[in-house]
């Protein structure tokens, strides 16, 4: 039994082997130099352009920036297209050559437009795959991690939708060499579903066909990818807008401490001012830019009203402290009718009236205010 076990094994062996060097033979023969030249696209001899399908896997996003306006992942690009110098026999199955021999071949001069750095992955080998079938079909995909340019724009920062996009092209091949495709029998463009991003939610990807003209040197094909991101509300909201709302809210207590606690109502105006500022001045982790955001608009707006409402006690500190010596002198004169009403009849009464009218016009003029900003950012 034991021998027989042995010899079947050396059996499967021996074929194993076979096939292996079978394989190495067929490689060899195609990509011989007297009857393949990797210097030359496919179809170049008929003049016809050769299509090259593509589909990108975006194993992660890694980082978006928006200092830099950038962004940075790491995918797997997969090129098919179709080669009859490589045909060989039908009854075989698929050939994956290594790293080794892709210099042999000719492969697309795909290159990213916006990219800014990349790195191809080199550990523990080449992460390179190139697969022959039988038909001239060949499969080419490799492994990235690009940092690509992303046009941002903030004017609704934090409610703000970012698109960001990646564009591949020829480098050389004009249209009349080179049609791309996103592949129909794949996902264009397949994500990752345990992608995870702190400040974003990827809302989704679309994709289209382009081509770029230059008019000194022609048409050149290009796809382009689009991703829709959409960011998290609920941190700022937490961090800079509820902070900032308490914030406005403490400067009105003012309204409702006595006219003569003037130490408290100084304070509370300075500490509130002082707050809203520091607030203000931590929103500085974006490029310059010559538009207004929503989130400057809001810091703006409660420094506004933080500022009013410390304004606000300086005036009615000043009517009290100037008519309060009117009142007295007045006082001398024998006016029972107006002794009886001097909070309406003096300016002291005036100083209080405007504290009254405060607690009213500055809760409602926010209101309003609210109710115009949340739904021009929001919508």
């Amino acid at each position: 039994m034991t021998s027989l076990s042995e010899r079947l094994s050396f059996v499967l062996l021996l074929a194993f082997v076979n096939s292996n060097e079978m394989k190495k033979d067929i490689v060899e023969e195609l990509l011989n130099e007297s009857r393949y030249n990797s210097r030359a696209r496919p179809q170049a001899d008929t003049g016809a352009p050769l299509d090259v399908y593509i589909n990108m896997n975006i194993n992660d996003i890694s980082s978006i920036s928006e200092t830099k306006m950038e962004f940075s992942m790491t995918m797997y690009l997969r090129q098919v297209w179709k080669d009859e110098r490589l045909i060989f026999d039908m009854t075989r199955k698929n050939i994956t050559l290594n790293h080794r021999q892709f210099d042999r071949m000719w492969t697309p001069d795909v290159f990213v437009r916006n990219l800014k750095a990349g790195v191809f992955h080199q550990i523990t080998v080449p992460n390179r795959l190139i697969r022959l079938s039988p038909d001239g079909t060949i499969l080419y995909s490799q492994r990235l991690t690009v940092t690509l340019a992303c046009d941002m724009v903030f004017s609704k920062y934090p409610m703000d939708n970012q698109t960001c996009k990646i564009e591949l092209g020829s480098y050389a091949y004009t249209t009349e060499d080179l049609v791309f495709h996103w592949r129909a029998d794949a996902k264009a463009v397949e994500v990752n579903p345990q992608i995870s991003l702190p400040e974003y939610i990827l809302q989704g990807v679309s994709h289209m066909v382009c081509s770029q003209k230059f008019s000194s040197t022609g048409s050149f094909p290009c796809l382009r990818a689009y991703f829709h991101l959409e960011r998290r509300l609920r941190a700022y909201v937490l961090t800079t807008y509820l902070p900032s709302l308490l914030v406005v809210l403490l400067s009105w207590v003012s309204f409702w401490i006595d006219l003569e606690s003037v130490p408290a109502r100084i304070s509370l105006g300075i500490l509130t001012m002082l707050t809203i500022t520091t607030q203000s001045s931590g929103q500085g982790r974006f490029p310059a830019v010559s538009f207004t955001k929503a989130i400057d608009v809001w810091m703006a707006s409660c420094l506004v009203f933080v500022f009013g409402a410390f304004i606000e006690y300086s005036v009615v500190n000043v009517l009290a402290r100037r008519d309060k010596a009117r009142s007295l002198r007045k006082s001398k004169q024998n006016k029972p009718g107006c002794l009886k009403r001097m909070i309406w009849c003096s300016d002291v009464g005036d100083a209080v009236m405007v504290d009254m009218i405060s607690r009213v016009i500055f809760p409602i003029v926010f209101l309003i205010f609210n109710m115009i900003y949340w739904p021009l950012y929001l919508l």
